[in-house]
């Protein structure tokens, strides 16, 4: 099961009911884009261990037959990991710029 972050509901029918102003919105968006920060920081200290780890397992292998199998891994690993990592960090602020382009028109472009 992969668990991932979501625009909360709450916030999400306030905005599609214009229940904010505009002061709120940037608030909400700047709380949104301070999270996508952090997780973004994460991830890249994340991929530069499996990095170390791919390079340490190439210096270890003895033959190319090897070599060729764990790259391949690495390369389904690498493809994995860019999914998720776009799943958990853009998925909030994808659901943000939709709700504000339907509700706020006006603001879409300053937001």
């Amino acid at each position: 099961m992969v668990y991932y972050r979501t625009l909360k509901p709450k916030i999400k029918k306030a905005i599609l009911n214009r229940q904010y102003s505009r002061e709120q919105l940037q608030q909400i968006h700047d709380a949104l884009e301070r999270d996508y920060r952090k997780s973004r920081k994460s991830m890249r200290i994340a991929a530069a261990a499996a990095i170390a780890l791919l390079v340490l397992c190439m210096v270890n292998t003895s033959s190319s037959e090897e070599l060729f199998s764990i790259l391949r891994g690495a390369l389904v690993l690498t493809g994995v990991f860019a999914f998720l990592t776009f799943v958990v960090s853009a998925v909030p602020n994808i659901q943000y710029q939709r709700c504000v382009h339907q509700a706020y028109p006006e603001y879409e472009d300053s937001l």
